[in-house]
């Protein structure tokens, strides 16, 4: 890449990493093979976008990428070829945030004109559009089973949504009269509970906050330690182990244990 990483994601099948970038591009490398690092190369490059990309998500039979991107934009790729099989056009402003449903027949989009959209893979059709924010949307996730997706915005609202109506089951907000803009929300693998992250203000350092949400809705645990001032930085529960993982502008990943909240881990990412 010639400008600045975006996103990273690995496929379902662990053996692939797809990379965005500023540049308008998305790279594709193998995780198998073994190379040293300078021989190191993209497999695949996916060009076609105007503007930089925002994020990309994977097929769960890991054979597509789909991205987001400043040029309104959200795009359809084959892995390994890097052939642009679909553009879906309807936002009309920068595409933000994708994800692939779990059964892999719809794409969710967030963008700053503050909608979410649901398509339909095979013919590109857009099923519904969902009023979802007063503010830029910052990510997207789907429940396990599909039934249900979760959305975050810098309006500080986060919402549950069920896919097939469109219909917002919960919006979940810690504080009406002062909500602190939303870098990313998702859910556990069950669905019982919500990682929201909130981005830092003035009197209050960036949180990260678990949410109950079934049988009812309730903040039990909050994690701090990290940076997150400017941008959508990425979280997620590690799928094995009792812990929490969050992206960090400090240049750190870091690990959280979800019952005590403390800190368990920080895994220095900076090249300096």
């Amino acid at each position: 890449h010639s400008k600045p990483i975006s996103t990273a994601k690995i496929s379902p099948n662990s053996c692939l990493l797809a990379t965005g970038s500023a540049d308008g591009t998305i790279q594709i490398w193998d995780l198998i093979s073994k190379v040293s690092d300078h021989e190191n190369k993209p497999t695949v490059k996916c060009v076609g976008h105007i503007k930089g990309v925002n994020d990309v998500c994977w097929s769960p039979d890991s054979l597509f990428i789909c991205s987001a991107s400043d040029d309104g934009s959200v795009r359809l790729w084959s892995s390994e070829t890097g052939e642009i099989l679909m553009i879906l056009h309807g936002h009309n402003q920068f595409a933000y945030c994708v994800a692939y449903s779990p059964s892999g027949n719809i794409i969710a989009s967030g963008s700053y004109d503050e909608t979410v959209r649901l398509w339909d893979v095979k013919t590109g059709k857009c099923l519904r559009t969902l009023p979802a924010h007063s503010d830029p949307v910052t990510s997207v996730s789907f429940s396990r089973d599909g039934s249900l997706l979760v959305t975050s915005s810098y309006d500080g609202f986060c919402r549950i949504w069920d896919t097939t109506t469109g219909q917002c089951l919960k919006t979940i907000l810690k504080d009406p009269h002062d909500a602190p803009p939303l870098s990313c929300a998702k859910l556990s693998p069950h669905g019982n509970y919500l990682l929201v992250s909130t981005m830092s203000k003035e009197t209050e350092p960036a949180i990260i906050r678990l949410w109950q949400v079934r049988p009812s809705v309730r903040n039990i645990k909050n994690y701090t330690g990290h940076v997150n001032n400017r941008f959508s930085v990425n979280l997620t529960f590690h799928p094995k182990e009792n812990v929490i993982l969050s992206c960090s502008e400090d240049g750190y990943v870091y690990v959280w244990d979800i019952q005590t909240e403390t800190i368990v881990s920080k895994l220095n990412c900076n090249t300096k």
